[in-house]
């Protein structure tokens, strides 16, 4: 994997936007299908990257539909209803309310459009065309800080001036304290991870954040996802934006994008100082016994990293985790599935009857039973929407931004195909056949 080296880096994580729709009154499913093409591009992908629209309860929408592997849109249900914004005159809400759709992007989704832009990707402009060409809000944002280095200040020296209680911060501490995990995930099956995890902030419940920053050991996450990270170092500042503070930032980082040239160093140092200041018990340079911690200095290492911070560029080109080559690799159970994955993505060429003039009998039984064992499966699978993204997401990794995607149609031709070779078996060796 090609990854981003040693250093800081500042990219997205997390994109939602909800948007007024058009209800077909006739036909519910129909009412996404004018955004279709525009949406589609905006994201980098065209009108066959869309799977099967299907109904799904999910945050008061009825009907899904995803784009590519790792973009999902929703739409459709009674309790979805929405204002419009316009912006134009300080952030004004319409009077009318409108059925809405939403549109949601995780880490993945940002790493996939990154990857199919060439690293080009205007958020900027996927930003404006939901707040301002579809009267829209951003209803979250995620930016994160990625430490692939440490050499500043590390996720243990946090921990530990946290643990002591040298530091102050924007939330209530008696209502919602920092939430600590020593263990970043317990699995049944597998060990649990030595990662760590620090929370501030809520995201539901009583008190419940309309920002909320998490401080934690990617490269922990990354190797329990069986997503080996090479580095010696990788932790994560993620901030995360909701609701309304969600659509003011998107909107402000918008305006930075194309005003600054993706430069938000600035804006997440001071978002990360607003939120956390970490304490050293000293006040102007001496130590002091002063039980008043908002009166301390601020951490030397806390604002020499922060400093660091305010220099990262924003980053837009980033590589999609290539899901299937890890399942290929770790996904034991599936294991026949990801080998016919891969040889859909792969373009599974006939065989000839030349290439087989200098089989032996085991390597020709062995041909013959996987080319059986791969056309009993479509008995009882299927290939779904999300494979084939996977598998065309793998195509352009492989063979190029602008190798064509397959379709369901070219599902079909490889099922074909197996029978085809499977004939061809039997009508030219089957005199011969050893077994």
């Amino acid at each position: 994997m090609d990854e981003l080296k040693n250093g800081v880096h500042i990219h997205v994580d997390y994109l939602s936007f909800t948007f007024p729709i058009e209800v077909d009154e006739v036909d519910e499913t129909a009412s996404f299908d004018k955004y279709k093409i525009d949406i589609a591009e905006l994201f980098f992908q065209n009108i066959t990257a869309y799977g099967e629209c299907r109904q799904y309860k999910q945050n008061g929408y009825e009907n899904i539909i995803s784009l590519g592997e790792h973009i999902t849109i929703r739409f459709g249900g009674k309790t979805t209803m929405m204002k419009s914004i316009n912006r134009e005159n300080g952030y004004e809400r319409s009077e009318e309310t409108y059925v809405s759709a939403q549109v949601e992007l995780k880490g993945q989704g940002c790493r996939e459009i990154e990857f199919l832009s060439g690293g080009s990707v205007d958020y900027s402009h996927i930003i404006d065309y939901f707040q301002l060409i579809l009267n829209g809000r951003c209803t979250r944002i995620d930016i994160c800080i990625d430490d692939k280095d440490g050499s500043i200040i590390k996720l243990d020296n946090i921990i530990d001036i946290v643990k002591k209680g040298h530091y102050t911060t924007l939330f209530k501490v008696g209502i919602n304290p920092p939430k600590l995990n020593e263990s970043l995930i317990v699995d049944k099956i597998y060990e649990t991870s030595k990662g760590k995890s620090l929370y501030f902030g809520k995201s539901n419940g009583e008190h419940k954040s309309d920002r909320e920053l998490c401080i934690y050991d990617k490269k922990a996450e990354r190797n329990f996802r069986k997503d080996d990270y090479l580095g010696d170092y990788y932790v994560r500042y993620e901030i995360r934006f909701r609701n309304e503070l969600a659509d003011e930032v998107a909107y402000s980082f918008s305006k930075l994008l194309k005003e600054n040239i993706y430069d938000i160093g600035y804006f997440m140092k001071n978002e990360l100082l607003r939120i956390l200041k970490l304490k050293i018990q000293k006040i102007d340079g001496h130590p002091t016994n002063s039980a008043r911690i908002s009166t301390w200095d601020i951490h030397p290492k806390w604002l020499e990293f922060l400093d660091y911070v305010e220099g990262v560029k924003f980053t837009t080109k980033n590589v999609v985790e290539p899901k299937i080559e890890i399942k290929k690799a770790w996904n034991v159970k599936n294991i026949t599935k990801q080998e016919i994955i891969f040889d859909i993505a792969d373009s599974f060429l006939p065989l000839s009857a030349s290439s087989l003039d200098n089989w032996n009998d085991k390597v020709f039984k062995d041909i013959y039973e996987k080319l059986n064992n791969r056309l009993a499966w479509f008995s009882n699978h299927v290939i779904t929407d999300r494979e084939l993204a996977m598998i065309n997401n793998y195509r352009r990794r492989t063979y190029g931004v602008c190798c064509p995607p397959l379709t369901m149609n070219d599902v079909t031709n490889y099922i074909n195909q197996l029978s085809e070779k499977i004939k061809m078996l039997n009508d030219n060796f089957n005199s011969d056949l050893p077994f």
